[in-house]
């Protein structure tokens, strides 16, 4: 799958207008902070400044820049009056005279440019374009913008109408926003998809039209300040210290929904058989793969936090100045970072998981419906060969399908020469917190009971 690419937003707020009474005190507020929550999502603003007079001449030149922009993928927002006749509707200008429905900005100019901005983007797969428009009348005019397209029938597109044939509402489409991205922020992957169906939760006059042809990913990093609660002063202190690592190691700890349990990670004590065998195997293995097993709720994801975190200099330094773990806990193993990527499987189909680890371990693979195959695991492979690369994964249990998790990724990533894979997983998908074990008795882990030619370790951690 593609790296998803930031996009860009053009927006056209039209605050003041010359022969409408109504002006539109608050949109300008509106454009800029909708551009800001969408820069969460990749988002990137254009140079269009949001103080411009939007006569209808500035209007066909913002849209010309829109279609001319550098980025590939975008947002168009349209704030501002709009009229509809029931057959016609037309967007105002500053200079539109009324109606507005007959002297505005007509449907057939503005589906010129998306067409024209289709042009642009179809040989830039899986480029898209997201037309927003909140108006009076906006859905009746996304309708007519869509008829006009028809023909030609571009995709990759969303046509929204925020107002169906109705009246508009300063700040309706702002708050609309706000709600989405504050739900979908705590996501781990969000498509283009989720934030129209966010909206169209939202918004019950909504209007939408979309050729979407695919799921579509964007660039999206959920934040850890939005995971944690905490006592204000544990918060303070652990976000200075999580904002000084690595993207994927703070990913890895996004999982923990409790500051305590990530306190637990740092703070860490005890586990020192264990922790011994694990940095020795670091130090010594040059491939392979290596087990951390053992009951729910017996420390598993705890202890590979804190090998994660005492195996990397940057979690080091910033322990360091925060003044957290004793020094002989932040001693890592060498200067360089001990673990390419990070990962929890909890919730997580093969397929994510391939294209999660191909994403991080910076390996293209084909753009696909979300759909897999064994060629996207030999393609992860082989851009790895020759390559000398540790992986953590945790909660291999958790994953959709486990066993395929583990027969056709981890243990490929494993054989490779210089592949090193460390697991932790319950030894059983059966395994419950306080019920019977159902692995007494049996040593090792069941779900990586055949690893090929690999060198394979297993480390038991037990309740206690």
């Amino acid at each position: 799958m593609s790296e998803p690419k930031p996009f860009d937003v053009t927006a056209i707020a039209v605050d003041r207008y010359e022969h409408v009474a109504d002006q539109l005190d608050g949109v300008l507020e509106d454009a800029a902070e909708i551009t800001r929550l969408l820069g969460e999502l990749g988002g990137v603003p254009s140079g269009n400044p949001l103080t411009a007079v939007w006569d209808e001449a500035s209007v066909k030149a913002g849209l010309r820049s829109w279609v001319s922009r550098e980025a590939a993928s975008s947002v168009l927002l349209w704030l501002g009056h709009g009229e509809s006749d029931g057959d016609e509707a037309a967007l105002a200008c500053y200079d539109s005279p009324e109606p507005i429905f007959a002297n505005g900005l007509n449907a057939q100019v503005m589906a010129s440019q998306v067409y024209q901005d289709w042009v642009t983007r179809e040989e830039r797969d899986p480029a898209w374009a997201l037309v927003i428009i909140e108006a009076c009348g906006s859905g009746h005019y996304v309708e007519l913008v869509h008829t006009l397209l028809a023909r030609r029938a571009p995709k990759r597109l969303c046509l929204i109408g925020v107002s169906g044939n109705g009246a508009s509402y300063v700040g309706q489409l702002r708050q609309a926003v706000e709600r989405a991205i504050q739900r979908l922020r705590l996501d781990e992957r969000v498509t283009v998809q989720n934030l129209v169906a966010e909206l169209s939760d939202s918004l019950s006059d909504l209007v939408v039209i979309s050729r979407l042809d695919r799921r579509i990913e964007l660039a999206h990093t959920p934040p850890i300040a939005g995971v944690f609660s905490a006592p204000l002063d544990v918060y303070t202190e652990l976000m200075t210290l999580l904002e000084a690592v690595p993207e994927q190691e703070r990913l890895f700890l996004s999982r923990f929904q409790a500051a305590e349990q990530v306190e637990t990670i740092i703070h860490f004590v005890g586990r020192t058989d264990e922790s011994t065998k694990i940095f020795e195997w670091l130090r010594t293995a040059d491939r392979g793969l290596l087990v951390v097993t053992g009951r729910p709720g017996s420390g598993k994801s705890a202890l590979l936090g804190n090998v994660l975190i005492r195996s990397s200099p940057s979690w080091g330094s910033a322990q360091t100045g925060a003044g957290w773990l004793s020094p002989e806990a932040i001693s890592a193993p060498g200067d360089e970072e001990t673990f390419e990527t990070a990962l929890h499987l909890s919730g997580l189909s093969t397929a994510a998981v391939v294209s999660s680890l191909a994403k991080s371990l910076c390996v293209d693979l084909p753009t696909r419906n979300d759909s897999w195959s064994g060629g996207d695991i030999d393609l992860l492979v082989r851009g790895l060969v020759g390559r000398r690369f540790t992986v953590l994964v945790d909660g291999l249990d958790e994953a959709i399908d486990p066993i395929a998790v583990a027969s056709t990724v981890l243990r490929r990533l494993a054989d490779l020469p210089h592949g090193r894979v460390v697991v932790g997983s319950r030894a059983s998908t059966f395994d419950q917190i306080d019920g019977e074990d159902p692995s007494s008795g049996r040593a090792g882990c069941g779900v990586l009971a055949s690893t090929g030619t690999c060198r394979r370790r297993c480390v038991r951690t037990r309740s206690k």
